[in-house]
């Protein structure tokens, strides 16, 4: 096993409240400069990612496979490390670090959600709605 996934393999996933706040942190902040962790930022990713998910599922109203609900996670969870990175200002962390860990994050969190295989359909469909962005 190399570093980085020893690195890796150390990182807990927050609970959905503690991925809550992060995103909130994250989010609803100007400029950080130096200040926000690796986790924080996978935590972030990672609910943001969850939201997006589940805005897409009441869009389309399309069930989709646990494959496929993992892949659309880990893509979700990436791009938005990588907008964080760019317009906060956070171009001293490891990106792929980041990435990495808001994946592992998001699987987490879908897991916390939805239990173990399932894809989280039924519960984005009770959730009604228009599908529009997560804003906390």
């Amino acid at each position: 096993m190399g570093l980085f996934s020893e690195l890796l393999g150390a990182f807990n996933p927050a609970s959905h409240d503690e991925a809550q706040q992060n995103y909130q942190q994250v989010y609803q902040q100007p400029h950080h400069e130096g200040s926000l962790t690796h986790e924080a930022l996978a935590g972030a990713a990672g609910f943001a990612a969850m939201h997006a998910y589940e805005s897409h599922l009441r869009a389309t109203g399309q069930p989709v496979s646990h494959p496929l609900m993992k892949e659309i996670l880990a893509a979700a969870a990436a791009a938005e490390v990588d907008k964080l990175v760019e317009t906060k200002g956070l171009d001293y962390l490891d990106r792929a670090k980041a990435k990495k860990m808001a994946e592992k994050q998001a699987h987490a969190l879908a897991e916390q959600r939805y239990g173990s295989g399932n894809t989280g359909f039924e519960y984005a469909r009770s959730q009604g709605g228009p599908a529009q962005e997560f804003r906390g």
